[in-house]
């Protein structure tokens, strides 16, 4: 049947194509006889209309012979010359002439200039900075352990930038540490750690941070860091900040500390710092938009071929 209808569309195709032929040609030929014609009217008109308005001089003859003089039948062949096809076909040409104004617009952007923007990027901690744990001991058993990474950014004399890490030369000042105060020191330099417990001494938290170096004398308080319950450490790879007065800053990473009591010399089960949560969030997230995308793609291709094949059932 689909065999039948195609070639029923070919021959129908092929007749309004002879049909279309046809009407040009038949437009084109009247065209061509008006477009020799006039040339002639043309050339016959000039030539003879000149002769003939002479002989209509031969009219005072026909006053001296009325009668006798029939023969001024020859008039005829004047009025056979008025074919003065002089009626010149030739139509005067009309010329239309159309001038647009010319519009001009002229777009001048104005300038834009960018101020500069300076930025000062900030110190590199130099590469001797190291994750060093420090302990804190109450007879034989440990009460209190600290590790992280750390360094000051500090402004010096000169007003500029300067950076003082903590390296593995520093240890902890036994005679002024205790389970809730972690001192350590690395010549005239020493941080200050004060852990702070709650009313009902559920939970604590790193409360103080004090920093002494050679120009930096800084001490803060309420931080807050990490609300730990008691036996519990505090876990967080993303680490701290403490803003100083002046613009100076101890950045901490790496943290680990619990405080306060232990079981040996171990950490005991971990609290996650919400930053470390996002985190970890960030790649299972990733995987189940990926997932589900690709169900999307597997679902369309379902569909899309379920179409087809009723498709060409129907054709057959």
């Amino acid at each position: 049947m689909m065999l039948v209808f195609r070639r029923f569309l070919l021959y129908l195709g092929i007749i309004v194509l002879a049909g279309s032929i046809s009407g040009l040609a038949a437009l084109n030929g009247p065209d061509l006889k008006t477009t020799t014609s006039a040339p002639t009217t043309t050339s016959a008109a000039s030539t003879t209309a000149a002769p003939t308005t002479t002989s209509t001089t031969a009219a005072p003859t026909t006053t001296s012979a009325a009668s006798t003089t029939a023969a001024p039948t020859t008039t005829s062949a004047a009025s056979t010359t008025a074919a003065p096809t002089t009626e010149a076909t030739t139509a005067a040409p009309t010329t239309e002439a159309t001038t647009a104004a010319p519009t001009t617009e002229a777009t001048t952007a104005a300038p834009t200039t960018a101020a500069p923007t300076t930025s000062t990027a900030p110190p590199t901690p130099s590469p001797n900075e190291s994750l060093n744990t420090y302990k804190v001991a109450e007879g034989n058993t440990s009460c209190l352990m600290m590790t992280m990474e750390a360094h000051l950014q500090y402004n010096n004399d000169q007003n500029q930038s300067a950076v003082i890490n903590v390296t593995d030369s520093y240890s902890v000042d036994s005679a002024g540490s205790n389970c809730s105060y972690l001192i350590i020191t690395s010549g005239a330099n020493s941080l200050t750690f004060a852990f702070k417990q709650s009313a009902d001494n559920k939970t604590y938290t790193l409360d103080q941070v004090a920093v002494t170096f050679d120009q930096v004398h800084a001490k803060k308080g309420g931080l807050d860091i990490g609300q730990v319950a008691v036996k519990a450490s505090y876990v967080c790879n993303s680490g701290a900040k403490v803003d100083f007065d002046g613009g100076n800053v101890l950045v901490m990473r790496k943290i680990h500390f619990q405080a306060f009591t232990m079981d040996g010399d171990k950490y005991s089960t971990g609290q996650v710092c919400a930053d470390d949560n996002t985190k970890n969030i960030t790649i299972p997230l990733v995987v189940g938009c990926a997932l589900g995308g690709l169900l999307v793609v597997v679902f369309l291709a379902y569909c899309f071929g379920r179409r087809r094949v009723r498709l060409s059932y129907e054709a057959m």
